[in-house]
């Protein structure tokens, strides 16, 4: 697996930078992923940066959601922008794209939401 290396050093819990983008604040976390909004510097734009635990060796899943993703072209599905491994920390980079969390969103609207795309 071929993904661009990068070595930033972070100093609090968060990295301070994944690869070339500035982490601004976490926006989520999961079983198995954290979520952060950066900066990047070269386009100029927010992005939203997914990194997977690092205690997995194994990045090849990482690698097959990325070309999955990247041949879907829907409305409904936000592109990848980059893949790459930070500190042996392995991320995907999107586009950020801001909207209401979810759970913000009333169940009957939900519902709505998920029929209409």
């Amino acid at each position: 697996m071929n993904f661009p290396e990068q070595n930033n050093a972070g100093t609090n819990a968060g990295p301070e930078t994944v690869g070339r983008f500035e982490i601004t604040r976490q926006l989520g976390q999961g079983a198995q992923s954290v979520v952060y909004l950066a900066h990047d510097p070269q386009l100029e734009c927010q992005v939203a940066i997914k990194t997977l635990d690092r205690r997995r060796k194994d990045h090849s899943h990482l690698l097959h959601e990325a070309r999955n993703v990247s041949k879907l072209e829907h409305h409904s599905i936000i592109p990848i922008y980059e893949i790459g491994i930070h500190q042996d920390m392995p991320y995907l980079v999107y586009p950020y794209i801001e909207w209401q969390s979810l759970r913000e969103i009333p169940n009957e609207k939900r519902r709505l939401l998920h029929i209409s795309h």
